[in-house]
């Protein structure tokens, strides 16, 4: 056991499958800081880490998603690292309230190889003009908007999927918390985010207090070889600034009903989205969360689930499709969304429907 972390924590993980055996799963926690190691024993030749970092937003720059780009010392290094020891090449992804490094590869030691060269990267990137110009936004010579992030978010930002889902955020979430923006940044907001803005951000968030490594493969309940890696580090661990704040202050949803009318760009004039959220039970809350998704899946799944059979698979249609799901945010959102919706055909439908519940509820009330 290191010197330098304690044993926190000792659970199981409960994998699902019918007579499997629970994964054990131990959590360790640097004496000094915040930081945390969580090894989860799952058998099998793969070994998993991912470096995950709260990364709150205010705005729709997309600042944790920049800082997904960012640049290593040398172009490819890391990939390099990554394939000399067996694994595969690094990815990262960005979330609405977090952006997690993520490496896979066949046993520990390749893992213990490409930890020091991961966090190096995640910790130390180069947050320079020229790399930001190429992975974020420039002006080309011919006047025309470049970049790989803006490029990419132009094609997601105005897809009716998006906007839908960008829409029903703000609704739901005040702007007081991180789900209420667009951690992948918007292309009108993107434009005015700097070099300065990034290297402060990453000054702010990327900090070992609120890192957490996730170990989840075979590896040995306290992976000394690891901890070995971590040791070496820890002169930078320890002096890493304390959080000035709470990386994720627990926001609360807006309690009051509230409906938006969006337009957005689309060949087909003659359809539209109806899309409705709600605030769903805290993601701790496990017994509630996985009954939702199960009351869910029987919902709106299978062709002849309730929501299909009322809506898209009868003779005259209301939707194309259904879209019904549950997502682990603080707290979590429900969303009902009906897709392909004829325009024409809404108004008789709302008309009939709230016919029907005015006669339920009279008939109720008689008896």
């Amino acid at each position: 056991m290191s010197a330098n972390y304690i044993h926190e924590q000792q659970t199981q993980y409960e994998s699902g499958g019918a007579g499997a055996s629970p994964y054990p799963v131990h959590v360790y926690k640097h004496r000094a800081t915040e930081f945390r190691v969580v090894v989860c024993q799952v058998p099998g030749p793969l070994c998993h880490m991912a470096v995950c970092v709260p990364t709150v937003c205010a705005d729709h720059k997309g600042k944790p998603h920049t800082l997904e780009h960012k640049r290593f010392p040398y172009l490819g290094y890391i990939d390099a690292a990554a394939s000399h020891n067996l694994g595969q090449p690094m990815n990262a992804s960005t979330y609405a309230d977090m952006t997690i490094y993520k490496f896979a590869g066949l046993g520990q030691e390749g893992v213990v190889n490409v930890l020091p060269v991961v966090l190096d990267h995640v910790m130390h990137p180069l947050i320079q003009d020229n790399h930001f110009a190429t992975e974020v936004y420039h002006i080309d010579q011919d006047g025309r908007q470049q970049g790989v992030i803006l490029s990419e978010m132009s094609d997601f930002a105005y897809k009716e999927s998006s906007v839908r889902w960008h829409s029903l955020r703000q609704l739901l979430y005040s702007p007081a918390s991180t789900y209420a923006w667009e951690s992948g940044g918007l292309p009108q907001s993107i434009e005015a985010l700097t070099t300065d803005d990034v290297a402060e951000y990453h000054r702010e968030f990327y900090n070992y207090s609120n890192l957490t490594l996730l170990l989840v493969g075979s590896y040995d309940a306290f992976p000394k070889p690891i901890f070995d890696v971590l040791d070496g580090l820890d002169v930078e661990i320890v002096a890493s600034p304390p959080r000035l704040r709470r990386p994720m202050p627990p926001p609360r949803t807006k309690r009051e009903k509230r409906r938006n009318d969006v337009a957005y760009a689309s060949e087909k004039v003659h359809i539209g989205t109806m899309a409705f959220a709600w605030e769903g039970p805290p993601v701790e809350d496990v017994e509630t969360y996985t009954a939702l998704e199960m009351l869910i899946d029987f919902m709106s799944t299978d062709p002849a689930s309730p929501l299909r059979r009322r809506f898209t698979n009868r003779p005259v249609p209301i939707a194309g499709d259904i879209q019904f799901d549950i997502t682990d945010y603080f707290p979590s959102m429900i969303e009902l969304s009906f897709t392909e919706v004829p325009l024409t055909s809404y108004m008789s439908h709302a008309a009939e429907a709230a016919v029907a519940a005015t006669t339920r509820y009279r008939d109720a009330s008689i008896s």
